[in-house]
């Protein structure tokens, strides 16, 4: 990975989760043109994130996770099949926030494409700048199809 490139994800998230936000190091599976290797790439864990908005008080935590809905949510979705025997069915739905996990490829720094991980916050009304959050990025031209993940 580019170093720059690196340096400027962790500057921008680093922007809005000042506080508790560490970066961690996983074994991911790329081709940086010596063929294929495992090499380490930086990311920031979903739980680390939710606990960094959190520190930075509750009316953020609430704009961003959009917490405050959680439970009109479930009472919604309780009769659908996939809720059944969901884990969440038995907890107290006030603290159970929907999260998405989703990946694709994005275009930065003119042209080059890098593979995006980011984890948002399903009920949040806000905007994706507070709702959605790069988890890790990989250059499209490290990945390898079906193992790159």
């Amino acid at each position: 990975m580019v170093p720059n490139k690196e340096r400027d994800v962790h500057t921008f998230a680093s922007k809005y989760l000042p506080s508790l936000l560490s970066k961690y190091w996983a074994a991911v599976r790329v081709d940086l043109g010596r063929g294929e290797e495992t090499t380490q790439f930086p990311l920031f864990l979903p739980h680390e994130i939710v606990a960094a908005l959190y520190h930075e008080g509750l009316e953020v935590f609430k704009e961003c996770t959009g917490c405050g809905f959680a439970e009109q949510f479930w009472r919604h979705v309780r009769a659908q099949d996939w809720c059944a025997n969901h884990p969440a069915r038995n907890l107290e739905h006030s603290s159970c926030i929907p999260v998405s996990l989703f990946g694709d490829d994005a275009v930065i720094y003119k042209d080059e494409k890098v593979l995006i991980y980011q984890f948002g916050f399903l009920l949040s009304r806000s905007s994706a700048l507070l709702s959605k959050f790069i988890m890790a990025m990989v250059p499209h031209w490290a990945v390898i199809p079906g193992k790159t993940i």
